[in-house]
């Protein structure tokens, strides 16, 4: 058994015995719970736990999707089942009512892979003591808060930044969980994809050379990328819901989803307005963003988005809108 999985084994043992002055410190990623942010969660929680091992937080990473989505995130899955480590020994954001251990005092919370709160997360704000985020920035700065924020192309080459500073140890499953993720992120270091920065470079070569010296990193890319757009089982709704991020734009709910499928060949498939229409009513949304990033047989990198609305007035005010990326298309009621 890897570190990672002992850690996890731990952490299920650790809830349930946080008593006296002792504090759930959790750990969350964003809402979408992709490879970067589940890969963040469980390794910065890895990084917090074994470095202050001194204090009376319990570190534990949860994941931030109901359990029952889990087997929508098929490359998470996918990495987490290749380490031994099963969603029994996940925590979900069902399995812990986080305000109730707020409302007893004993909450701390970290933020991975984002630096904002959903609306109905807002009440955590003021358990919030550390971020670590690759987005743009748009937290406002707080004395009580520890922030490593920057512009590169994974979370998770930002923690693995601070865990090959410190003093800590890894093992071979944990640098991978990393690299892999790099990897992902920045579609195998694409400059076509304009995603990869120096710095995503400068911590894979370390993490090679002080763990993987013999990882592919083009064996890695197409494994993952595998098991990312292997959506055979999933219905059209849970292609939508698989990646998806919602806001609130001008009292319109908006919901954005990243698809692993050329829009052509989702376009193509039985009842596809039917199925946008029920992603539409489960969210309460007024209008769908699909947007897709693939990679051809050639390995070019293809960018495609459209936008979907049963609101004729919010579809007209998009289609009237200056958009410029390589497909643009609004489809309201089979009409596009």
């Amino acid at each position: 058994m890897g570190e990672i999985a002992k850690y996890l084994e731990w952490c299920k043992t650790a809830i349930a015995n946080i008593r006296g002055n002792n504090i759930l410190r959790a750990v969350i990623g964003n809402s979408a719970c992709d490879l970067d942010s589940a890969a963040s969660a469980v390794s910065f929680g890895y990084y917090l736990h074994k470095t202050s091992e001194t204090d009376n937080a319990k570190t534990i990473p949860v994941l931030n999707i109901n359990k029952e989505d889990y087997p929508l995130k098929t490359e998470v899955k996918h990495l987490f089942d290749k380490y031994g480590i099963s969603s029994s020994f996940l925590h979900f954001k069902d399995d812990i009512n986080l305000i109730d251990y707020k409302e007893k005092g004993k909450l701390e919370v970290v933020l991975v892979d984002r630096n904002t709160l959903s609306e109905d997360e807002i009440p955590l704000k003021p358990c919030i003591t550390y971020i670590v985020d690759h987005h743009r920035k748009q937290w406002v700065d707080d004395e009580r808060v520890k922030t490593k924020i920057e512009k590169v192309g994974s979370c998770s080459t930002l923690i693995a930044e601070l865990i090959l500073n410190s003093s800590i140890t890894i093992d071979k499953h944990l640098a991978e969980m990393l690299y892999t993720t790099i990897i992902l992120d920045t579609i195998n270091l694409s400059k076509e994809a304009d995603i990869v920065t120096e710095k995503d470079k400068i911590i894979l070569n370390q993490l090679e050379r002080k763990y993987l010296p013999n990882i592919d990193h083009t064996e890695i890319f197409n494994e993952y990328f595998k098991a990312k757009t292997d959506v055979s089982s999933l219905t059209l709704v849970e292609i939508l819901r698989k990646d998806v991020k919602i806001i609130n734009d001008a009292n319109i709910k908006i919901g954005i989803s990243s698809i692993p499928l050329p829009l052509l060949t989702f376009f193509n498939k039985d009842n596809v307005f039917g199925e946008l229409r029920e992603f539409s009513k489960l969210f309460s949304l007024n209008l769908v963003v699909i947007m897709v990033l693939f990679v051809t047989e050639d390995n070019t990198t293809k960018r495609e988005i459209a936008v979907y609305s049963e609101n004729n007035k919010i579809k007209e005010e998009v289609r009237n809108r200056n958009i410029a990326p390589p497909i643009v298309r609004v489809y309201s009621r089979g009409y596009y």
